[in-house]
């Protein structure tokens, strides 16, 4: 009977070591997928940040067609012919300020 105590018991001890072997490698392992994990909390926030902003550009787009669908075809016509004119006169003021720089700083030449 004593012999069998004596072998259980070193038994046991050589389970225990191995166990507590075990448990430090699983801690460690535990440690390194914490860290990776944390290192790519960034990249969900990210994630999700791009998710709201496509998101609202989604709603922007639905207003906006809604907003066109509502538009009766003459107005919508006419709204388009106003804002090319606006658009042309723009850019013509653009080039005639454009040319002033220009030919300003030739003068200084």
């Amino acid at each position: 009977m004593n012999n069998s105590i004596e072998i259980i018991t070193r038994d046991v001890d050589n389970l225990s070591i191995e166990v507590e072997g075990l448990l430090n490698k699983t801690n460690a392992l535990v440690d390194d997928v914490n860290g990776k994990v944390k290192r790519t909390d960034p990249l969900f926030t990210a994630i999700g940040d791009l998710g709201l902003t496509v998101s609202d550009v989604n709603h922007s787009t639905r207003s906006l067609a809604t907003k066109v669908s509502s538009i009766k075809p003459a107005r919508t016509l006419g709204v388009f012919i106003c804002w090319k004119k606006r658009f042309y006169q723009e850019r013509k003021n653009n080039e005639r300020s454009e040319v002033k720089w220009v030919e300003k700083q030739a003068d200084l030449f």
